[in-house]
């Protein structure tokens, strides 16, 4: 049985100056699981080459949300915070992981809430 409550609204901001792997940008206790409500992903104009990138659920498990690559100056927008758009595992945390932004960072921005689950 899932039961669903708002624990609290998440508004998580992560930014990357160097190249990342399995960098935590949300941390999600057992017993809970992460709702995201709005992912955006973007790369600072000042970046002087493409970033791939990886944002997935847990460093274990490594559950692709979204992979690709960004060229400087551009952003990658899924949703608007006001409905569910991805749903983590229990006790899965958010993951990042990119090239180096070489002149500039890559920066995610997460909209969501914990969700109890029983």
């Amino acid at each position: 049985m899932i039961s669903k409550w708002k624990l609290e609204l998440i508004v998580k901001a992560y930014a990357a100056g160097s190249a990342q792997t399995d960098a935590v940008v949300k941390s999600v206790p057992s017993d809970k699981r992460f709702v995201i409500t709005m992912l955006d992903i973007s790369v600072g104009s000042a970046v002087t080459a493409d970033v791939d990138f990886a944002l997935e659920w847990d460093a274990e498990t490594d559950v692709a949300i979204a992979k690709g690559q960004i060229t400087a100056g551009q952003r990658m927008k899924i949703g608007d915070g006001t409905s569910e758009i991805l749903r983590g595992g229990d006790g899965q945390d958010l993951i990042f992981s990119c090239d180096d932004p070489t002149g500039g960072n890559a920066y995610v921005h997460v909209l969501g809430y914990l969700e109890k689950y029983r």
